[in-house]
């Protein structure tokens, strides 16, 4: 599986939206790619950031 495969399947991988098979070769993908593994570890620092954001709302 190519890396560029791999990370733009990282929300639905995480929100195990994904077919038994699939996620099978991310798993496998990610224990062979560092790069990817680092990647996905910053995709999730990223989300829980966003999560953790004070929602603003504009002013009227």
């Amino acid at each position: 599986m190519k890396c560029s495969t791999v990370r733009n399947q990282f929300s639905r991988y995480l929100e195990n939206d994904l077919d038994a098979a699939t996620r099978q070769k991310i798993d496998q993908h990610l224990e062979d790619c560092a790069e990817c593994e680092k990647e996905l570890t910053i995709f999730i620092n990223s989300m829980r950031i966003l999560r953790a954001a004070v929602k603003v709302r504009p002013e009227k």
